[in-house]
């Protein structure tokens, strides 16, 4: 027998079939409304996707759970999830543009506690349009029903009372200069060494929401005459598993 040609004629039976693939699962396409709350059974590898017309600065938050939340499960094995019915969710808040204006994943509360229900507390719409709202399983691995709800706010504080809010700052024990200022009636806030920046929303007196792809918040601490001497940044712990920790900022007359 010729054990070259048996084995080139396998080879060749084995490579000239076609491999066949799975047709790819369209997202589904839905509106929603401002204080309006939907529900929906979300699939694994596939993202729905919620559509709402928006205004420029205008600011919304937008809120996704779980029936059967990962929240409290986390000593299930990371391979069993797949199997125990759990959903770990995930948002992503796209503008008119394609651009990417959120991405959360777990939320962090003001209690520092993780959850894996996530939610964007603050963000700001930068153009009119059309925004996307899409909500996926973390690592699409997970399916499970789910509700969503999308709310409009305002700004807590605006205006000149924002003013009290500028100054420099030292932050953390890593001792980071800060500068936060107002440009166009909005607050900032920079982290010099970093070269980042984020807009800061107010939510509460004391409570402001950072902009950007992870919602993250500061407290402000006042003197006794009302004064801002400083503030603490809710730092996630997401390698830990162990929610978030507050990192104090105090206020500084220069970074010299």
């Amino acid at each position: 027998t010729d054990l070259t040609t048996t084995t080139t004629t396998a080879e060749t039976a084995i490579t000239s079939q076609p491999i066949a693939f799975p047709a790819p699962i369209e997202p589904t396409v839905r509106t929603i409304n401002y204080s309006e709350e939907v529900r929906s059974n979300l699939s694994k590898d596939v993202a729905d996707i919620w559509t709402f017309e928006g205004e420029a600065g205008s600011l919304v938050t937008i809120e996704a759970w779980a029936d059967n939340p990962l929240s409290g499960t986390s000593k299930i094995p990371f391979v069993e999830q797949y199997t125990d019915g759990v959903l770990d969710l995930a948002l992503i808040l796209l503008a008119p543009d394609g651009t990417t204006i959120e991405r959360i994943n777990d939320f962090i509360s003001l209690e520092e506690e993780i959850s894996s229900n996530p939610k964007i507390v603050a963000a700001r719409l930068p153009m009119d349009g059309t925004y996307e709202i899409r909500v996926k399983s973390y690592l699409n691995i997970t399916a499970g029903a789910y509700s969503l709800k999308l709310e409009q706010i305002s700004p807590f504080v605006t205006g000149e009372e924002l003013e009290k809010y500028v100054g420099n700052y030292v932050d953390g024990p890593w001792q980071i200069p800060v500068e936060q200022y107002i440009e166009n009636g909005l607050l900032y806030i920079h982290f010099v060494s970093l070269g980042q920046e984020f807009e800061l929303i107010p939510i509460e007196p004391d409570i402001f929401v950072t902009s950007g792809e992870s919602n993250g918040f500061t407290r402000f601490k006042f003197d006794e005459e009302g004064n801002v001497n400083g503030y603490e940044i809710l730092m996630p712990l997401y390698h830990l598993n162990n929610g978030g920790r507050w990192i104090e900022g105090v206020a500084v007359e220069s970074f010299d």
